[in-house]
């Protein structure tokens, strides 16, 4: 993720700002943050243009959220751009914002091209050696929701059991990761007519108590949203890269997730 310590504070204020409302369902109010805080940003000379991407990636998940997706859209193109003009070493980066941009023209109904974006994503993600196996995870679950909606229920079913498999190395059998692809497995074979499966998934997906998601559910899809480390170069960065920056993952929430279309 860009170094988002190097941020003017009035840019990391309105942006926490917008996190926040955008928590609280403030939609509208926390677009308008959100935007303050990418104008803000781009008048000021030491933030070079990667460390603008977070700050699309906020306008094209609220968009998401608002049902704004030519807004939306226009954030994700627009930081894609950035990514791609920044060189070939923005593998994770670039698969992160394809993610998003499928996750948004699944939920625009545009599977074809949703398909697409989330494929490539995976192909970059496999080629980085940097890549994350949980991000990775992330990729093909939401692969995985595309999928059953263009109706290849087989390997959407392989797709999921290997997030299964991924989830519960690293997370448990508990954990709500391995519950949310339990239920989805079981929506799955529900829509297949495999009734007796898809009960006994979702038996199993009760064992878990932990309600914090960064996944996709299958009869909504969701735009979580990974950032992983990269290396800026001077053509994209008006600033070296903070070397004890930690890795880290920005998620939608579970409550956001459900209630998107």
């Amino acid at each position: 993720m860009p170094d988002q310590t190097q941020l003017p504070a009035a840019v990391a204020t309105a942006r926490l700002r917008g996190s926040q409302l955008r928590e609280k369902g403030l939609l509208s109010e926390a677009r308008r943050e959100f935007h303050r805080a990418l104008a803000l940003a781009e008048h000021v000379p030491t933030v070079g243009p990667l460390e603008l991407v977070p700050l699309l990636n906020d306008i094209g998940v609220i968009g998401k959220y608002r049902g704004d997706f030519d807004e939306a859209a226009s954030a994700y193109r627009r930081a894609l751009r950035i990514v791609n003009e920044c060189g070939s070493d923005q593998l994770d980066l670039r698969a992160s914002l394809l993610h998003n941009i499928a996750g948004l023209a699944h939920a625009r109904g545009e599977v074809a091209a949703a398909e697409s974006a989330a494929r490539e994503g995976i192909a970059l993600r496999l080629t980085s050696a940097a890549t994350d196996p949980l991000d990775l995870a992330a990729d093909r679950a939401a692969l995985a929701a595309i999928l059953v909606d263009l109706g290849e229920k087989a390997e959407a079913r392989e797709l999921l059991i290997d997030v299964l498999a991924v989830f519960e190395d690293s997370f448990g059998p508990e954990h709500y990761e391995v519950a949310v692809t339990l239920h989805n497995l079981g929506s799955l074979e529900h829509r297949s007519g495999n009734f007796e499966a898809a009960a006994a998934n979702w038996i199993a997906r009760r064992r878990s108590s932990d309600w914090h998601s960064t996944t996709t559910i299958l009869i909504s899809p969701s735009l979580s949203t990974i950032w992983p480390a990269h290396s800026p170069n001077s053509a994209c960065s008006a600033k070296q890269p903070n070397p004890s920056a930690k890795r880290s993952r920005s998620w939608q929430t579970p409550s956001q997730a459900t209630t998107q279309p």
